[in-house]
Parts: structure tokens; C-alpha cells; sequence
């Protein structure tokens, strides 16, 4: 074996006397000691770590340990061992070995593999248990307290803190020269830093999987695709297009009606600006097109209970800027309506009536009262599809 996996630090007598076992455990608590000095960024010397391949193994054992206990302590026994998170709990496994790898051929001190890799763990060993106590603390402060941008101010800082980590090993322990050091340096914050950022690391022990609420869950995403939704649009189409008026005696006013059920392309986005193009070539319809997008209060002002229909909406709220940029000479607005006694709306509002135990047609009848009538929304539309509405701009919201 080569001379830089075997290098060890002298330990003191009574340590050599002692089991196997526990000469280890003794050897172990020195180099932790040694990492926390480096954690803090106090100063440390080679000669304060015992670094040997059983050392780097059992700090590593002692890191997946710390996985699992944050992980208990944060869910709670009543969760599930995490097995999908192994690769990524050992992947600074192979990166403090490269690391040290680069740092020995580059120093050119033998030793230097294992030194590096093993202080470097033992610091980050002290740094994830801040990490940890620090989360566990924000989770169970009252919602006043732990409200704000505490996760990010703790994430940033302690990838700040970790990367000075880097710094102070490259300048305690690898004594190679300003120019050396620095190419060490490079090398740590891409194989140590970078690798925590894009791809930190989790709990090993997560909240146990629930069929019945990932089911339910499922059901509540489909739900707006249901069929009998889409048989209840043609009535609505057909009140809607009875309360539109032609604007202009005598000559014919064409109305586009499009829908866009798949966000993930860019394809409904395209198909807005073609027929904005056709317009304007075969109709004259420069300076006279009028783009309505059906957004929604929710997706605005918030109070939405779906993360999901609100983000959605917010993400349509905010395509009026594209359409503005990139189609010329058409009026575009967004309506962002209000609670709407639409028949999903209803009916979802008697599904939750029911599976709290209360009479769903009350619910309902009581929700018409609060609600507002969908044709209202029609009427709207109406009017800012006509010249009448013409000097109106921007995004309209409803009752």
C-alpha cells in the first residue's frame, strides 16, 4: 500500500494500550476535536489529525449516523428509512478523496491524500450538526418567529461557512505556496462546495409514504380534465357567445376561442402569435386584435388553497408581457376573476361539504348567495372584445 494510506500520527501511550475498538473511538474524538478547530477557523496543524483509511472510514459511518438522527429528530419514529438517499449521502465520500488527491500530487507531500480528506470531513461533520441543530430549532419555533426567509439566510451562510472551511484547510494544512495553494483551493470549492450546493444532501430517515393521500393527491390534480367538466363547458360557451353583440353593423367579427392544456410547451404560446400574424395579413386586423387571458385572483392576490392552480394562474398572469412584446398592434388583457360560481367550483365545494359531514346541497345553495355568476365574467369578456372597450389596459380583476 502506498505510504500516503499508511502515514500515521504518533498517539500517545495509554491510547496504544487500549482495545482496538476503542484506540480507534480515541483516535476518532482527536481528529473531530481537530475539525472543529478547522469549523471554526481557529488555527490547526498537521500534526493535529491522525488521518489513516479506519479514521476517514468511521467518520464517514459517523456521518450517515448524523443523517439519521437529524432525520428521527425532525419526523419524528413514525417514518421510514431512506434508502434513495444513500448516493447522495455518500458522494463526499469520492470527493474528499480527489480532493486529497489533487492536494498530495500538487503539494507534493506524501500524506496528504488522507489528511486532507480527513479534515475536511471532520469539519464538515461539525458544520452539518450545526446545520442540523440550526433547522431543528427554526421547525419548532412559533409560525411568527420561523416565518421569513430563515431557510435561505441559513442555507447561504452556511455555504459561505463551508467554503472559508475549504480556505482555512488549504491554508493550515497544504504549505505549497501562494500559486499551489490557490490551484488546491480551486480544486476543494469545485469538488467540496460546488457538489453541496447543486446537490446537498438529506435526511436519511423521511416521513413514512401515504398511498391513500398520494391517491387523493392524484385525484385533485386530474380533477379539472374530469369528462363530465369538458360537457359542462358547451353550455357555458353557448350563454356566452348569446351575450355577445357584433361591434360593428355590417361587418363580421371573428372570435378566436383556444385552450391550453398542456404548459410544459411552448407550442399554445407560438399559436397565439401565427394567428395574430394571419389576422393581420388577411383581415386588416392590425391595431384591432384583442388577446384575453383567463388568469385568476388567486393566482395574483393569492388565498388560493392549490399551490399548483395557483402558480399555474400566476404563470398566465404574467404571459401578457411576452404577448405584449412579441405581437404587434393587439390589446392584451388579463382577467383575473374572483370566487365564480363555475360547476367545478360548486362541486367542489359540495365534495368538501360532504367529507366534512355537512349537507352538500346547503353548502352549495349557500355558496350561490356568496359567489359570483359566471355570465357576468361573459359579459365582461364581451366588452373588452368590442370597441368599446378600447381604452381599458392591463389586467382587469372581478368580483
Amino acid at each position: 500500500m502506498d505510504s500516503h494510506l499508511q502515514q500515521h500520527q504518533p498517539v500517545p501511550g495509554a491510547v496504544r494500550a487500549l482495545p482496538a475498538w476503542r484506540r480507534l473511538c480515541g483516535v476518532v474524538v482527536c481528529n473531530l476535536r481537530a475539525g472543529a478547530r478547522l469549523a471554526f477557523l481557529r488555527a490547526v496543524t498537521r500534526d493535529a489529525f491522525s488521518p489513516s483509511a479506519d479514521v476517514f472510514a468511521a467518520l464517514v459511518a459517523l456521518n450517515l449516523l448524523l443523517l439519521f438522527v437529524l432525520g428521527v429528530a425532525s419526523v419524528g419514529l413514525d417514518g421510514e428509512f431512506n434508502a434513495y438517499e444513500m448516493p447522495r449521502a455518500l458522494l463526499f465520500v469520492p470527493a474528499t478523496l480527489l480532493f486529497g488527491l489533487v492536494a498530495m500530487r500538487i503539494s507534493g507531500r506524501d500524506g496528504s491524500l488522507l489528511l486532507f480528506a480527513v479534515a475536511v470531513v471532520a469539519a464538515g461533520l461539525v458544520l452539518s450538526l450545526l446545520w442540523g441543530a440550526a433547522g431543528l430549532l427554526i421547525q419548532h419555533l412559533p409560525r411568527r418567529l420561523a416565518g421569513g426567509n430563515w431557510w435561505q439566510y441559513l442555507y447561504y451562510g452556511f455555504m459561505a461557512w463551508w467554503a472559508l472551511v475549504v480556505v482555512a484547510a488549504v491554508a493550515r494544512l497544504a504549505s505549497a505556496g501562494p500559486g499551489r495553494n490557490l490551484a488546491i483551493l480551486l480544486t476543494g470549492w469545485a469538488t467540496l462546495v460546488a457538489p453541496v450546493m447543486w446537490y446537498p444532501q438529506g435526511y436519511l430517515w423521511v416521513p413514512k409514504y401515504d398511498g391513500s393521500a398520494a391517491a387523493a393527491a392524484e385525484a385533485a390534480l386530474w380533477a379539472p380534465v374530469e369528462e363530465h367538466v369538458f360537457y359542462a363547458q358547451q353550455d357555458m360557451l353557448r350563454k356566452t357567445l348569446a351575450a355577445v353583440q357584433p361591434g360593428r353593423a355590417g361587418i363580421a367579427d371573428i372570435y378566436l376561442l383556444a385552450a391550453g392544456l398542456y404548459a410544459r410547451e411552448d407550442v399554445f404560446m407560438k399559436e397565439v402569435k401565427l394567428i395574430a400574424e394571419l389576422f393581420r395579413r388577411r383581415f386588416g386586423a392590425d391595431g384591432r386584435s384583442v388577446v384575453l387571458l383567463i388568469s385568476s385572483g388567486a393566482g395574483v392576490r393569492g388565498a388560493s388553497s392549490s399551490l399548483a392552480y395557483a402558480a399555474s394562474k400566476a404563470g398566465v398572469h404574467g404571459m401578457q408581457y411576452n404577448i405584449e412584446a412579441h405581437v404587434r398592434g393587439a390589446r392584451v388583457h388579463v382577467i383575473c376573476p374572483g370566487g365564480i360560481a363555475t360547476p367545478l367550483k360548486l362541486e367542489n365545494i359540495a365534495q368538501g361539504a360532504q367529507a366534512s359531514g355537512q349537507d352538500a346541497a346547503k353548502a352549495v345553495e349557500q355558496a350561490k348567495k356568496q359567489l359570483g355568476d359566471p355570465m357576468g365574467i361573459a359579459r365582461v369578456l364581451a366588452f373588452l372584445a368590442s370597441e368599446d372597450g378600447d381604452y381599458v389596459r392591463g389586467t382587469i380583476f372581478t368580483r
